[in-house]
């Protein structure tokens, strides 16, 4: 059985927090049959019901896919990958770049009818040609190509 773990994204801090990297402001639960990550912030200014509390906010989860890039690089569900045909090889439509970032090549990794996809294609399938480039949350290439 394999271990199952999580990431999140801190939007607020901008910061990734992971399950497996325990960190005293971060943590995941189940809330309402649905798992959140949750960030502990500081209490608010005191108000008249009573004594400052520290507070949760939550946010989404993305999955271990359990996979490896190219580079052997473990591949999370919100990852960003470029991908890069092999020389010869159809490219099923798709530009075959050899080097650099190229936004159109951009795929990113997400969970749909039961399997892992990139760019719409199965990613056991695929992993010779996709290499991890950063993630949907934080990516300064994707931000400049905008």
């Amino acid at each position: 059985m394999r271990d199952i773990k999580v990431r999140a994204w801190d939007c607020e801090a901008e910061h990734m927090f992971y399950s497996d990297k325990p960190e005293s402001d971060y943590f995941f639960e189940f809330i309402d049959g649905k798992l959140e990550g949750l960030a502990i912030r500081p209490p608010e200014p005191l108000s008249i019901d009573g004594p400052p509390l520290p507070w949760c906010e939550s946010y989404p989860v993305e999955q271990l896919t359990d996979s490896c890039d190219k580079n052997a690089r473990e591949i999370w569900e919100g990852d960003i990958m470029n991908f890069k045909a092999d020389k010869g090889a159809p490219s099923g439509g798709y530009y075959a770049g050899t080097c650099g970032f190229h936004p159109e090549n951009a795929r990113v990794v997400e969970w749909d009818k039961d399997q892992w996809l990139v760019g719409g294609f199965r990613l056991s399938t695929q992993l010779r040609m996709y290499e991890v480039i950063g993630n949907i949350h934080e990516n300064e290439l994707l931000e400049k190509a905008e």
